[in-house]
């Protein structure tokens, strides 16, 4: 179990969050600056070129985002493969499974990126079965040799352009070396890949990293949102999409990076942006290109209910006459008006108003009743806006279970004979029992060997309780 101390402030593009935790897993952490920084992807196999570290001085298995300038004007995302510009798409669905494609593109002066990264937010809370499944298709080649230039765009030979003592860099460092990526090929599926709420490890944030001036946030998640808004912030994750984009109208998809996903169980907001590494360009090794999110993205947005859980916590058996009280915590915070309601069904029916403790926390109390068996529990109430929430009850059920009368009225531990007297003192009318009493004495018929009480002491009962006594019956 983890046990965390959370402390949030909100800066431009980001809330910090500080964390005491302990146990298994830990919660999403914000980024420390928009750029300079070493990411880490949700793929299994990690990255497709693990050269940063070692290059940068940060862990292996990373990116670098490098930007130190410029950078936003060479990637875009569209929905259609053969779009040459950028755009702001939106898609609604008003269910939480949600299935598209999108295509990413370099269409830039430099022309292509050896490899592109996918960033996906999602707006919190998210939930525990939350995933989307990401499958990439596009090209893949061999980088050319790492450096600060511009090599030329991928071949599909084994051997490409070699630099010389003049070309591209004068001082020769290049000299034999390859400076054109090679081996071009196709990769109908580079992912294919299903990534859940653990995989955001990062934010939550109101803006995502890149070019921009050092420490200072400005690159919105998706065209029109303020980075100044703490209500919009997203958690974060990186996928390598372990392909290269390189326009080209005579390649599959225009050399584009195709991205087909799967959302289940999205309650909220999900944005897309993409990320271009290089081996070498004149901003050198890295991640410098973004797609210019004030104009450019890709989000799809849940519109059905709004939906929260709503926790419980009563397991039982309760036998009848028990005071059970039900106290019900909801993920967001719930309107007073109308009054949350709680339902329950099977061994127990019946409809209430509950009891406001605060915003999120609501109770109920009630008596047992005498049935036996599970209690099923269903909560409604509306967000503070007014909206019905879709709730999703955790907690399962509880049990009714009143044990079976013992015979022993007299309130003994086991039953004697002065339980048969006072039973046959009952029957006659020398004594009128207590409710408690009948409670205890009440033990017949059986059926099937169990007391089915008929609400009344008989003789049968008397015979019962002297059977039990001299071990005839049992129960």
């Amino acid at each position: 179990m983890r046990k965390s101390i959370l402390w949030n402030q909100f800066l431009p593009g980001m809330l910090l969050s500080v964390s005491l935790v302990s146990g298994a897993a830990a919660d999403p952490t914000p980024l420390p600056s928009n750029r300079h920084i070493f990411v880490n992807v949700a793929n299994d196999s990690g990255v497709k070129y693990s050269i940063d570290g070692p290059k940068y001085g940060g862990p292996t298995n990373s990116y670098y985002i490098k930007s130190d300038g410029g950078g936003l004007n060479s990637e875009f995302i569209a929905p259609l493969a053969a779009d040459t510009a950028g755009s702001a798409t939106v898609l609604t669905t008003p269910a939480s499974t949600a299935s598209g494609t999108l295509y990413l593109t370099d269409g830039g002066g430099r022309g292509f990126s050896d490899d592109i990264i996918l960033l996906l937010s999602v707006k919190g809370p998210i939930p525990d079965d939350f995933s989307v499944q990401i499958k990439s298709a596009g090209y893949t080649w061999t980088p050319a040799t790492p450096g600060v230039y511009n090599p030329s765009k991928p071949t599909t030979s084994s051997t490409g352009l070699l630099g010389t003592a003049t070309s591209p860099l004068a001082d020769g460092s290049l000299n034999g070396l390859p400076i054109q990526g090679t081996n071009l090929v196709y990769q109908p599926a580079a992912i294919d890949e299903l990534f859940t709420k653990a995989d955001f490890v990062y934010g939550p944030h109101t803006a995502k990293p890149g070019p921009g001036t050092l420490n200072v946030w400005s690159l919105p998640l998706y065209p029109g949102q303020l980075v100044s808004d703490t209500a919009s912030a997203e958690y974060l994750m990186f996928i390598d999409l372990k392909a290269g984009a390189m326009r080209d109208i005579n390649l599959i998809d225009n050399g584009t990076v195709k991205v087909d996903y799967t959302f289940t169980n999205l309650y909220g907001h999900a944005s897309f942006n993409m990320y271009g590494w290089v081996a070498a360009a004149n901003q050198g090794q890295g991640i410098s290109f973004t797609n210019p999110s004030t104009t450019d993205g890709y989000t799809v947005s849940y519109t059905g209910a709004p939906v929260a859980t709503a926790r419980y916590s009563a397991n039982g058996p309760y036998p009848a006459g028990t005071n059970v009280t039900i106290t019900a915590e909801f993920s967001k915070d719930v309107a007073d008006a109308p009054i949350p309601m709680i339902t329950l069904s099977g061994a127990e029916s019946l409809s209430a108003e509950m009891t406001k403790i605060d915003a999120n926390h609501y109770s109920y109390s009630y008596t047992a009743g005498s049935n036996n068996g599970d209690v099923a529990v269903a909560f409604n109430a509306n967000d503070v806006a007014g909206n019905p929430l879709a709730l999703t009850t955790v907690g399962g059920t509880f049990t009714l279970a009143t044990p079976p009368p013992a015979g022993n009225m007299t309130g003994g531990a086991t039953v004697s004979l002065n339980d048969a007297l006072l039973a046959l003192q009952s029957v006659v009318g020398l004594h009128t029992p207590t409710a408690e009493e009948l409670k205890r004495g009440d033990v017949g018929p059986l059926v099937n060997g169990k007391p089915a009480p008929d609400g009344k002491i008989s003789i049968n009962d008397v015979v019962l309780i002297l059977e039990k006594l001299v071990g005839s019956v049992n129960w």
